[in-house]
């Protein structure tokens, strides 16, 4: 596994404008319409650097998908008060018990936008499992 950091500071702004780095796909997996699979190999395909597949409240992608070029995300759809908000995490340990709770319990939860609303994820609990149950190499990105 590489140091995320030393990778994140390694990317110049022509690796972003020349699409050799996409840190927030969905898949069919939540609302996008691209099965994970052909994407991964598309972005094998176009020399991509670094891919993230965020699905809305979903990590299905990544229990089926163990690739160089993708790492761990997610977008989780919660309230900070009265804003709904979308909140990307990657680095994310899928596996974790403090995580999995926020998680869709089906696929409605993951693409149906009126259902997604209506999700009450409670921010600060969200964003505290992110920090903890994140590797070692994002904290340190973010830090």
């Amino acid at each position: 596994m590489y140091n995320l950091r030393e990778k994140l500071k390694s990317f110049t702004e022509e690796d972003y404008l020349n699409k050799k780095i996409n840190l927030h796909i969905h898949t069919e997996y939540s609302d996008g319409e691209g099965n994970a699979a052909q994407i991964l190999a598309s972005a094998k395909n176009q020399n991509y650097q670094l891919i993230s597949i965020t699905d809305h409240n979903s990590v299905e992608a990544h229990k089926n998908y163990k690739e160089d070029i993708l790492l761990t995300g997610v977008e989780f759809d919660c309230w900070c008060g009265y804003v709904f908000v979308h909140l990307l995490a990657y680095g994310i340990d899928i596996e974790s018990s403090y995580i999995k709770p926020f998680f869709a319990k089906n696929k409605k939860g993951t693409e149906s936008a009126i259902i997604r609303l209506f999700a009450f994820r409670n921010i600060k609990k969200l964003i505290d499992a992110i920090h903890k149950f994140s590797s070692s190499a994002l904290r340190l990105a973010l830090a």
